[in-house]
């Protein structure tokens, strides 16, 4: 790779989770050296690259918008994977240089990459937006339960049956195991 070169890259969240195997079929990607069960790696163009989770994130390398799009309709045609709109992105940059290595909010400065080191920079890329994903819905989750209880600690009455408390309390507990389940 390139001294002094930046590389972009942009991480996308549109499932709970992908089938890899599928995926693989339909791309002939490589299976990640770090994580065969749970990344797939595929070459676009000359120097960009598809990093596919099944926890349900894709991190593009390289890889221009329009290619990005036709990319994630490829990922959205498949029948293992919900026909979602990607809900959350995030970019970041790694910038190749000589010297220390750097870490700052949406950019690493490193000395060299080596395929291992893109694939744990993207799968942390990954899980960062999968995290802010998971943290907007388990948030949204929780803020009807809080609405519920401010309405029973000001009135001391719910207006509701007892079911539909529980029913909500049920599902953002429901979250929240889905959140560590997936992500682990």
């Amino acid at each position: 790779m390139d001294s002094n070169r930046t590389h972009l890259l942009r991480s996308f969240v549109f499932s709970q989770s992908i089938n890899t195997t599928e995926v693989a079929a339909a791309y002939q990607a490589d299976q990640s050296s770090i994580d065969p069960r749970a990344t797939l790696i595929n070459k676009i163009g000359e120097d960009g690259y598809i990093f596919i989770f099944n926890h349900g994130s894709v991190v593009f390398w390289n890889v221009a918008e329009d290619e990005q799009s036709q990319q994630l309709k490829k990922l959205l045609d498949l029948s293992s994977i919900p026909g979602l709109k990607p809900r959350f992105s995030e970019t970041f940059a790694v910038l190749e240089r000589p010297g220390p290595a750097i870490v700052e909010f949406n950019r690493l400065i490193i000395d060299r990459l080596s395929n291992d080191r893109m694939e744990v920079i993207a799968s942390t890329l990954a899980q960062s937006t999968s995290m802010e994903y998971y943290e907007s819905l388990v948030e949204e989750s929780w803020s009807q339960v809080d609405a519920l209880l401010k309405q029973l600690r000001e009135t001391g009455t719910l207006g509701v049956m007892p079911a539909p408390i529980n029913r909500q309390i049920a599902a953002s507990l429901s979250l929240r195991s889905s959140v560590i389940r997936v992500l682990h």
